[in-house]
């Protein structure tokens, strides 16, 4: 029954003058294919999230758990055949685009993220990134010397270089890695020529791993054993994002990377609670909820994520503050891809003499406060704020007369603080001066506050608020990013 029946189901397709004879070539049945290879004929009857109900016979009613069902055939009111993949826990369709920026604002390249199923019962993912300008280094620390040697070259010959990189996995239901494939290509856009090109690709079965790899410099084959648990890094990327390991604080994983060739045990932070950042919200008025956030370590890079209770990603940091990736539409990205594209910086703000931009992805400006000598700007915790003071002396040699005049200007926005004690430390190699006093909060709690007060040539800046160890260890290691990468667009320079 079932072979007469896909045969007639192609010659309706093939045949459309058979229309005539239709009900009586259409099956009247529906069809339920088990990863074993079985097959169920009858009706369908229920559907939920874990589990499917069909009716083979007068009272014989069997329910599935859609864990061991491959795909099934449903009539939809008797008039049209579909065939629904049945999706594992932690994965389900996707196609995002997002656009690159690197740690001077620019826009320097598109991401696309990809989760497909396939006809074969196989589960497609795939991150396609097209670098602008060879910023490949900011991705694999192995080829940054050899990707500056061949970018040197292209500038000496007036060429506009960039890097196509493909990471594509497949795997089954049960979540098996069955390939992958990596391919890597540094390209000549003005002659549309591959300057370089490395291409990894493997299919894995029955605990081996057989690949094969190609570059510039040779070909080679070659099988290695892939061990019983391993999984492939873009899947795990993936569930977590669709709140896999929900309410842990770690989750480790062993994963065979493609990109770097090797296996590692994978650590991944997750932080259910993470408040949505003030920069990844248009509207200042609206009210942010909390995210996912997601981090882990990759070649020495730090990778974090922000996704939204919906599994939507809202900002990828790929390599801390100096690759950032924010959502935008599929248009916009392939507009960027064109060679006469504009490479836009981020929104600016000025201030005194000088215009400021902020290096790190989570963090937004704020109203000028203190008659316009304080610049707030909104961290990702969001009971933490840095604001930056204008110095019109060396803040570096007086560093302690500035913690006093933060000090006074901070009361003038919080008139309940009472400072307990200051300490001058040295931090990340710079001094400075940390405050610790308590105030209330906004719902009449009284919270502790600490201030760290720190200087550049030019300016003054402190960082305050009140947040758990985690939180503030996370927001200590972004401000450090965030003192190192602060730049000045206008005016003076100089940290």
């Amino acid at each position: 029954m079932p072979a007469s029946y896909l045969l007639v189901f192609g010659l309706l397709l093939a045949a459309p003058t058979l229309a005539q004879k239709e009900d009586t070539l259409r099956p009247k049945s529906d069809l339920i294919e088990l990863r074993n290879g079985a097959k169920l004929e009858g009706r369908i009857l229920a559907e939920d999230e874990n589990s499917l109900c069909i009716e083979i016979g007068p009272g014989q009613r069997i329910t599935l758990p859609k864990k061991q069902i491959a795909s099934f055939l449903r009539l939809q009111n008797r008039d049209a055949i579909t065939k629904r993949p049945v999706w594992p826990v932690g994965l389900g369709p996707r196609d995002d685009w997002f656009r690159l920026r690197d740690a001077e604002g620019k826009v320097v390249g598109t991401l696309r993220l990809i989760c497909k199923a396939e006809k074969d019962g196989l589960f497609h993912l795939e991150e396609s990134w097209l670098l602008f300008e060879n910023h490949l280094g900011q991705l694999r620390v192995s080829l940054e010397k050899r990707g500056k040697k061949i970018e040197r070259k292209a500038e000496k010959q007036s060429r506009r270089t960039a890097t196509r990189l493909i990471r594509i996995e497949r795997v089954d239901g049960e979540l098996e890695p069955r390939a992958c494939y990596y391919r890597e290509q540094l390209v000549d856009l003005a002659r549309d020529r591959t300057l370089y090109e490395r291409i990894f690709d493997a299919e894995i079965s029955h605990g081996y791993m057989r690949f094969k790899e190609q570059s510039t410099r040779g070909k080679q084959r070659q099988s290695l054993p892939f061990p019983a648990g391993s999984r492939l890094p873009l899947v795990v990327q993936e569930r977590l994002r669709r709140g896999v390991a929900r309410g842990a604080e770690a989750y480790h994983v062993a994963v065979f990377d493609p990109m770097e060739e090797r296996f590692e045990l994978r650590k991944f932070r997750v932080d259910d609670a993470a408040p949505v950042p003030a920069a990844f919200t248009r509207s200042k008025t609206s009210r942010r909820g909390q995210a996912r956030q997601v981090e882990w370590k990759s070649d020495g890079r730090v990778h974090r994520e922000w996704i939204s209770a919906e599994g939507q990603v809202l900002r990828i940091e790929c390599n801390g503050v100096h690759l950032v990736a924010e959502p935008v539409s599929e248009a916009y990205a392939q507009a960027l891809e064109r060679p006469e594209a504009e490479r836009q910086l981020p929104s600016v703000q000025r201030f005194g003499e000088v215009e400021l931009w902020l290096p790190r992805a989570t963090w937004a400006f704020g109203n000028l406060h203190a008659g316009g000598q304080q610049l707030p700007i909104q961290a990702a915790n969001s009971s933490a704020v840095v604001s930056i003071q204008k110095a019109e002396r060396d803040p570096q040699q007086l560093l302690v007369g500035v913690a006093q005049d933060f000090l006074r200007r901070y009361r003038l926005e919080h008139e309940d603080f009472d400072s307990q004690s200051q300490e001058l430390i040295e931090m990340d190699g710079r001094k400075a001066v940390r405050i610790d006093g308590q105030q209330k909060s906004a719902k009449g709690r009284i919270e502790k506050v600490r201030i760290y007060v720190f200087a550049t040539k030019h300016l003054a800046y402190s960082l305050q608020g009140s947040c758990d160890q985690r939180q503030a260890e996370r927001f200590l290691q972004e401000f450090a990013d965030f003192a190192k990468g602060l730049r000045y667009l206008q005016g003076k320079s100089g940290n």
